[in-house]
């Protein structure tokens, strides 16, 4: 399994812990999320638990630079993450 890269440097401490992530789970998963939610800042918070406490496919540092990532990109920071 190839490392993956962050910012230019490979990181091979998270190698082992990378999930398993289907398509049809992460399709239903957004499909959810867009079917329920109203759109603003609370967006966020249910995305942060579906992705990093429910399904664990990101964790809390990833999903924090991410956000902070998304943030200084001109845009809404939901459509973005």
């Amino acid at each position: 399994m190839p490392a993956r890269k962050c910012f230019g440097f490979i990181n091979t401490m998270e190698i082992d812990r990378v999930p398993d992530i289907s398509l049809g789970r992460l399709f239903f998963s957004f499909l959810r999320l867009g079917a329920t939610a109203y759109g603003g800042p609370a967006m966020m918070a249910y995305l942060r638990r579906e992705c990093v406490d429910r399904r664990r496919w990101l964790t809390e540092q990833d999903f924090q630079e991410g956000m902070g990532l998304c943030q200084v990109i001109p845009g809404a920071t939901t459509v973005q993450m």
